[in-house]
């Protein structure tokens, strides 16, 4: 998975719309599993504080209440993820985004990004948190899987920001034409 996040990074102009489509779906999927993940590790969270909630610190409210926020932002990326496709499936009824509805598909992209980015941000902080306070109970394979949702969120969101650059290169070309400019090693 993260090798094809990255090559949506690296190979922007070898990619097709029908990649990207394959792209949006793949987000809204991992999303949806990252938050399933996530919020199993906050409902623990949660749980111990609760049955512990008269020795609850300051810090374990802020990591509950920060794991909270990232698991609505990561489903409120997963929707915006799944309305970029759509949007972008209507621009393009031809096979080709009309070069009038770039700047709406692009601003929708935007929006992907930034409420992609600010999950992100929370979610790092809480990471940062955890870290801080690993000594006390976060173990290596926590750490690991935290880590690596961190870095598999990172690629993510870099290979959708790619659309808005692939997007103005190819605006009003088809996938047939794309598909007739690539070289025989890029296919």
């Amino acid at each position: 998975m993260c090798r094809r996040y990255l090559s949506f990074v690296t190979q922007t102009a070898n990619k097709t719309l029908a990649d990207y489509f394959l792209l949006f779906r793949r987000c809204a999927i991992a999303d949806v599993w990252l938050v399933v993940i996530y919020a199993i590790h906050v409902y623990f969270s949660v749980s111990l504080m609760v049955n512990n909630y008269d020795e609850a610190t300051f810090l374990e409210v802020v990591l509950v209440f920060l794991g909270v926020s990232v698991v609505f932002l990561w489903l409120c990326d997963a929707a915006l993820v799944t309305r970029l496709g759509s949007r972008v499936r209507e621009a393009s009824a031809n096979g080709a985004v009309s070069p009038e509805k770039v700047e709406t598909v692009i601003n929708m992209k935007r929006l992907c990004v930034a409420v992609s980015g600010l999950g992100l941000a929370v979610y790092t902080l809480r990471f940062c948190v955890q870290l801080w306070k690993a000594n006390e109970s976060l173990n290596t394979f926590n750490i690991f899987l935290l880590a690596l949702m961190l870095f598999t969120k990172v690629l993510r969101l870099l290979a959708l920001n790619s659309f808005s650059t692939w997007l103005r290169m190819t605006a009003g070309t088809n996938a047939r034409q794309i598909e007739e400019l690539r070289t025989p090693l890029e296919r």
